[in-house]
């Protein structure tokens, strides 16, 4: 589990999500089930692409929100974690 080890979430002898400790709750999804969400986020990044000004080199975020929704999802890309986290924490105003 490749994202479970970048977020650091512990578990040994376990591959069931529900098993795992750690500060959140996680579930694992992969295959075919999750091909809309990933033609969603490439189809938003590409367009973010087309986009961006020269030398913006901030990471790409997408929020998806569905009719008859109040919340929305958020997605990023795994090998952006650490950059993702340090903006949106400068941003929040958790680290200065």
């Amino acid at each position: 589990m490749q994202a479970r080890r970048a977020l650091a979430i512990p578990g040994v002898g376990t591959r069931h999500e529900e098993l795992l400790g750690g500060l959140v709750r996680w579930e694992a999804k992969a295959g075919s089930q999750i091909q809309p969400m990933w033609t969603a986020f490439l189809k938003a990044e590409r367009q973010s692409e087309q986009q961006r000004p020269f030398g913006d080199n901030r990471p790409f975020v997408m929020s998806a929100a569905a009719d008859g929704q109040s919340d929305q999802l958020v997605a990023f890309r795994m090998s952006q974690l650490t950059d993702v986290v340090a903006a949106l924490a400068e941003q929040l105003g958790l680290v200065a």
